[in-house]
């Protein structure tokens, strides 16, 4: 997890890993994060976290990311000279001028919607976009606001993997690189997340657990787990299937808009004023280094 270790099958797998970016962006962007989820009522985040919080982080994620772009483009909407979203360099240089915005923009450029990036490839088992994605994380990870050290071998192990395997197993490996537990297309999962079902129904069920007893268990799953979802198709065979529907986070995302037109501006002419790290509104504490800067370092 998150708290330290050499990289494991788990670690390196799309489920683990997708947590492990969340980690690597969050630590590094907890100081304006953190106070902007407190602003709306969310407690629960703090500036690190580990695997079994990844829930609480992951829906943080979506608060953020929807609302904050949703916040430059109610600013775009005002039509008063601010740069064009579609031309994000110039748009990030501008922004450069206002060290709040600096941070918003660049939290969405370099770490957000590259979060939410890998969330929608592991869905749809977009497998070449999940190695991209790992190839743009490694410079992020070098940083020390990434944390661990084995955060960046790890995105090469990635890499590696997929770039060295044979061509007959590269097929195998990008066609089942993410699955469906409920067999709904869109609804994928990173292959460790059957293991972790599997242990935690071990944990649940086989007492005083020796190797003969979960060796035993499991060769009962191996039968009677399609038996039990062979009866389940039975049984709800004339169900339409619906996928579940994610948490509504629209109050969330209005409110946070809400909260960064009143600090930041309702307006690019207010909005895009000067501002130094002295003043920023946002970021706690408001000297805190841009993580954009160590990533520079980190690739020099």
């Amino acid at each position: 997890g998150p708290t330290g270790g050499v990289p494991s099958h788990k670690a390196l797998s799309d489920t683990h890993g997708t947590c492990h970016i969340c980690h690597m962006g969050w630590r590094a962007y907890a100081p304006m994060l953190v106070p902007l989820m407190q602003a709306i009522g969310h407690s629960e985040c703090k500036a690190d976290f580990s695997v079994s919080d990844f829930n609480s982080y992951d829906h943080a994620m979506r608060i953020l990311v929807e609302g904050v772009a949703r916040y430059f483009i109610f600013l775009a909407d005002q039509h008063d000279g601010m740069p064009r979203l579609t031309q994000p360099t110039n748009f990030l240089k501008r922004c450069e001028h206002n060290v709040d915005l600096q941070w918003l923009a660049r939290f969405l450029h370099d770490f957000g919607f590259l979060y939410w990036d890998m969330r929608q490839s592991v869905r749809s088992n977009s497998s070449a976009e999940i190695d991209l994605i790992w190839r743009e994380c490694v410079s992020f990870m070098h940083t020390s606001e990434a944390n661990k050290t084995q955060y960046a071998p790890m995105a090469i192990m990635r890499i590696l993997w997929s770039e060295a395997l044979h061509p007959l197993l590269a097929r195998v490996y990008h066609a089942n690189r993410t699955i469906s537990l409920i067999g709904l297309p869109g609804s994928n999962v990173g292959w460790d997340m059957p293991i972790e079902k599997e242990n935690l129904m071990i944990s649940s069920n086989v007492i005083r657990p020796t190797f003969e007893r979960i060796a035993h268990y499991v060769r009962q799953l191996n039968f009677l787990g399609p038996v039990s979802r062979g009866y389940e198709k039975i049984l709800l065979a004339g169900r339409n299937k619906q996928p579940r529907a994610m948490k509504n986070i629209d109050s969330d995302v209005q409110r946070l808009v809400t909260h960064l037109k009143q600090k930041v501006g309702a307006t690019w002419a207010v909005a895009g004023q000067p501002l130094d790290q002295n003043g920023s509104v946002l970021v706690v504490p408001p000297r805190t280094r841009g993580p954009w800067k160590s990533v520079e370092d980190a690739t020099k």
